[in-house]
């Protein structure tokens, strides 16, 4: 590799430039950056060229890793925040045609969790964490914006009713839950609307009985 870097006694102290050797994917890797002390410092860039532009844009603290930034072909894929080596703050990713928004709070999740059709207002899920446990109402929404899930969590347990759909928005899914386990009656519907299952759960979560349907709403026999 080709390097230029700073130099005092015998530690890094200066600008820094690597060049690594090419692959059969990509040409040769570019490293740009600045080292004080022999500690990464200020902005930092990453650049790979290969079937696409790999872009990545770090800042250092003494050494410590506390932004980063990526992109491939100019468009940013990801964001991150770091503080004393933990995630903190709101963090950013974006992939397969989906935008998705965490906060953090001294590495732990904290706060509430958007997931959104890319360039859009159209919110696919979204919950909230306390402390690194899910708390509270959980959405979660189908391409095409009709509900695909709903649940609420208290203190990183299921506790409440649960109710799933289709795609149609027809309802597939509904039963109750109590600190994480299902009790009572649970119906599973076929996407045509008839009653696919009916599951009974005692308190402690159970099967007390389970009644299958086929998709004409008739009551299907038992083989023993």
């Amino acid at each position: 590799s080709n390097i230029f870097q700073g130099f005092r006694i015998d530690y890094l102290d200066g600008i820094y430039l690597s060049t690594g050797p090419p692959t059969k994917e990509s040409q040769k890797p570019i490293t740009e950056g600045f080292y004080k002390s022999n500690k990464k410092n200020g902005k930092w860039k990453h650049t790979v060229i290969s079937y696409h532009l790999h872009v990545r844009y770090s800042v250092y603290n003494d050494g410590t890793l506390v932004k980063e930034k990526k992109f491939i072909n100019g468009k940013l894929i990801s964001n991150f925040h770091w503080k004393d080596g933990r995630f903190h703050g709101c963090q950013y990713y974006a992939n397969n045609g989906k935008e998705r928004f965490e906060y953090y709070h001294n590495g732990e999740l904290h706060g509430r969790i958007i997931e959104k059709k890319e360039n859009s207002n159209v919110i696919l899920l979204d919950c909230t964490y306390i402390n690194g446990k899910e708390d509270g109402k959980l959405i979660e929404r189908w391409w095409n914006k009709k509900v695909k899930l709903k649940n609420h969590w208290v203190n990183g347990i299921k506790h409440g009713c649960e109710v799933e759909f289709h795609e149609t928005g027809k309802i597939f899914k509904r039963g109750m839950f109590k600190n994480g386990l299902p009790i009572g009656k649970h119906k599973l519907w076929w996407p045509n609307g008839k009653v696919c299952s009916i599951t009974t759960y005692d308190e402690t979560g159970n099967v007390i009985s389970n009644i299958e349907f086929d998709q004409k709403g008739q009551k299907k026999l038992l083989i023993t």
